[in-house]
């Protein structure tokens, strides 16, 4: 194979600035082939089916498809029957012939291989019908070529951009009914998360679901009659959506919308069976899709039509993926054939050998450096796109990988038939295993941020977890409600929120009313306090002034008493005198020195025991006085012990109402919290009710003016 070019491009582009330069040439050198391809079509003769192709028609295959014997539906004996087609649609495309079917089959694209059971007809006869088909199928000479329209707006961008753009897409005013209701969800076929907003597209039945991926709320529904997406992928600015599916055995498309606006800005593709595998190149000039016809087309958006196709492949093609850059598409396929061609050209570029089982996935590094690819041999692998080496290999799932898919930041999730989600790290290493699903886990998601992952199986469940902890945080489903159903179900949530907020702002006002209350009854029994306090303290001083003079009176006693001691001394001293003056007068009664002596012992005597009887009044004074004090110290103490008896009783309240105050407080934060949830769910759920009540509006004037 040449490798030539896309190695000099890979080259230039890690380290040359003007890559994009090169791209361009590369496109200009694709552009001057097609053109030399129109020159020599116009020297071709004119076939025509009349003169040409309806004799090759009834040799080869009127024995099963004439006006008596219609096998599936399909004549091919006349012009208007031929182009009619049988009972899966049209079977010639005119200008088209690598998507009609009928070429297909007769060129042996794919099965059922016509004639059945013989040989490839004759390569004379084949390049008859090919240049029929090309030429616009005409029936006779005189008719004239009438070839599909090319698209009317051709949204391929000039220049590629990596960054975050200044206003990330979001779908404005879409239809949120659901095209079809069923009584059990479909398995997530297909899962894509925005780049660059936090918007989850999801298969639904006949649709694409759009939710917000942080409130988890359905934003919008695009309708997809042509059957069941089996791949969503957003462009690399997110501003386009693409849906590739179909109805299998039957037909196959590939649409692409306007995320904001929901129009369908492009589509393509008539395959005979459903797509499996599509995607979009970043510049937005390419559109590439596979499935069980084993062959990959790639569209060019500005025209329309083929620009090449690979037929390479030898079975059913389950993934393909243009590299960020736009340079390269990787494709997969159920026999394990895993391959990487140049985008522009449809050139070989590598072959990559090493899986085991079905390529049931792969995804690009964003700096389109490196392709991992997950397989049902349960591995997933990671190759460097230079040379094609497996650089890294690991058992993500024993039972089969099912979904792999590459974050902004490098690191890689999967999904798997063990029903569980993992996340690895660049290298392989485990960082966290997501569980919960409840079978067969086929997609998986991370949110533009990287915050968290989504998960959905084959039960029709979307499971959503916090990357950081791997918590789970939310469901979606694939099969919502009617409108209709959903605006009855928000206007009861709303008002039921509402009652909760009402009645939390009721039970707070009263929790305040009583935090009030216990409050004053705190603020009362400390002023009780205070006062109790302050006397208390001059109780104190009292007592400590009659503990302090109460000494001194009892020693006031004691000196009297002894006073009165040394006064009975002196008394007794007298008393003595004058009976010995007595006995000596009497025996010598005219002696009056002696009678002086005795009258002065006697005034002495009479003296002293006057001062004793003052000292013994003295003394009961004192006693009088200590047990006034000690009746007033045992008074002022049992006021203190029932002062101290009431402080501790309104202690005792003050701190029952503290505790009620502490758990009215607790509580008032519970209801206050409780409040700051309920205010934000009441404005998103009054919120959502108005936007689903604007798009059942919307959904009814349309459906008024169609009727008009």
């Amino acid at each position: 194979m040449n490798h030539s070019l896309t190695m000099e491009y890979l080259t230039l582009k890690r380290a040359n600035p003007f890559r994009l330069a090169l791209s361009l040439l590369m496109v200009l050198g694709v552009a001057s082939t097609v053109l030399a391809a129109e020159d020599k079509k116009k020297e071709e003769k004119k076939v025509t089916f009349d003169q040409h192709v309806q004799s090759i028609f009834r040799s080869k295959c009127g024995a099963c498809h004439n006006p008596d014997r219609k096998i599936a539906g399909l004549d091919l004996t006349s012009y208007t029957s031929t182009m009619l087609g049988g009972n899966s649609g049209e079977v010639v495309i005119p200008g088209d012939p690598d998507s009609s079917y009928l070429f297909g089959v007769t060129n042996h694209d794919y099965e059922p291989f016509m004639p059945p059971n013989a040989d490839r007809i004759a390569d004379e006869m084949v390049a008859t019908i090919k240049t029929w088909i090309e030429q616009g199928a005409l029936e006779n000479a005189g008719s004239k070529a009438v070839l599909p329209d090319k698209p009317k707006v051709s949204f391929s961008l000039e220049t590629v951009s990596l960054d975050r753009p200044e206003t990330p897409p979001m779908p404005e005013n879409l239809s949120l009914d659901p095209v079809v209701v069923t009584s059990r969800p479909n398995a997530i076929t297909a899962m894509a998360t925005n780049p660059w907003s936090p918007l989850v597209a999801v298969a639904g039945s006949k649709a694409v679901l759009l939710y917000h991926g942080e409130t988890q709320e359905l934003i919008g529904v695009l309708p997809f009659p042509e059957g069941v997406p089996h791949i969503l992928k957003f462009s690399q600015n997110g501003s386009l959506l693409l849906a590739g599916g179909g109805h299998g055995g039957q037909s196959g498309r590939v649409v692409i919308w306007d995320v904001k606006t929901g129009e369908r800005r492009f589509e393509i593709g008539s395959e005979f069976d459903v797509v499996l595998g599509a995607d979009i190149s970043s510049d937005q000039t390419l559109v590439a899709l596979g499935g069980p016809g084993k062959v990959v087309r790639v569209y060019s958006t500005a025209t329309g039509e083929v620009l090449y196709e690979l037929r390479k492949h030898t079975d059913w093609i389950y993934t393909l993926a243009f590299s960020p850059d736009s340079v390269l598409l990787a494709t997969g396929d159920r026999s394990g054939g895993l391959w990487v061609w140049e985008a522009q050209t449809g050139r070989e570029y590598l072959t990559l050998e090493g899986h085991k089982g079905s390529i049931t996935d792969v995804s690009w590094r964003s700096d389109s450096n490196m392709l991992a690819s997950g397989s049902e041999d349960g591995s997933v692998k990671l190759w460097e796109v230079m040379d094609g080496k497996n650089i890294k290999s690991w058992n993500a799932h024993g039972s089969g990988v099912l979904s792999v898919e590459f974050s902004r930041d490098g690191r890689v999730m999967t999904s798997g038939r063990d029903k569980e989600v993992k996340l690895f790290d660049g290298q392989g290493k485990g960082i966290r295993t997501f569980k919960g699903l409840k079978d067969l886990a086929l997609e998986v998601a991370m949110l533009e941020d990287g915050s968290r992952i989504f998960g959905g199986d084959w039960s029709g469940e979307i499971k959503i977890w916090n990357v950081s902890d791997g918590k789970e945080i939310g469901v979606l489903t694939s099969n919502p409600p009617s409108l209709a159903a959903r605006v009855e179900d928000a206007q009861q949530k709303a008002s039921t929120i509402k009652k909760k907020l009402d009645d939390a702002q009721k039970q707070l006002d009263s929790m305040k009313q009583k935090s009030a209350q216990e409050t004053a009854a705190i603020q009362q029994a400390n002023q009780e306090i205070t006062k109790l306090n302050n006397l208390r303290k001059q109780l104190n001083a009292e007592v400590a002034k009659l503990k302090a003079d109460l000494p001194k009176e009892k020693a006031a006693i004691q000196q009297k008493q002894k006073s009165v001691m040394a006064i009975d001394a002196k008394v007794k001293e007298y008393s003595e005198l004058l009976s010995h003056s007595t006995e000596v007068l009497s025996e010598n009664p005219n002696e009056e020195a002696l009678k002086k002596v005795q009258a002065d012992l006697q005034a002495l005597k009479q003296n002293t025991e006057k001062e004793k009887n003052a000292q013994q009044g003295a003394i009961k004074a004192h006693e009088a006085k200590v047990a006034a004090m000690e009746k007033q110290l045992a008074l002022k103490n049992k006021q203190l012990e029932e002062s101290a008896k009431q402080l501790q009783s309104l202690q005792t309240k003050i701190n029952t109402h503290k505790k009620e105050v502490e758990t009215i407080t607790a509580k008032l934060k519970e209801v206050e919290s409780s409040i700051k949830s309920l205010q934000p769910q009441v404005k998103q759920a009054e919120e959502q009710l108005q936007r689903l009540t604007e798009a059942q509006q919307r959904t009814t004037e349309n459906l008024q003016a169609s009727a008009q």
